[in-house]
């Protein structure tokens, strides 16, 4: 069965716990979607490179800061013990 490479079949089944409709998608879809995709990745390998590239980036930018927000409350708890222990020793 021939299935046009930019379209999605999808198909409705019940969903007998909560009696509503669920969307699945059909395994001649399933291979439509991933053959798109593998022939766009192809075909823009470029974009590719420069979208993952951000994406790690980003990902680095975000660690950083969140580890230097780590510390900073880090710090803060010490500091807080000490004044605690300051206040106990007097």
């Amino acid at each position: 069965m021939f299935i046009d490479t930019y379209c999605y079949v999808y198909v409705y089944k019940a969903a007998a716990e909560k009696g509503k409709k669920a969307r699945t998608m059909t395994e001649e879809a399933r291979e439509a979607r991933n053959r798109y995709a593998r022939e766009w990745y192809r075909k823009n390998t470029e974009k590719v490179k420069s979208y993952m590239q951000r994406y790690w980036e980003r990902k680095a930018q975000r660690e950083a800061e969140r580890a230097a927000a780590e510390d900073a409350e880090i710090d803060r708890m010490y500091e807080e013990y000490l004044k605690e222990q300051e206040a106990q020793a007097t």
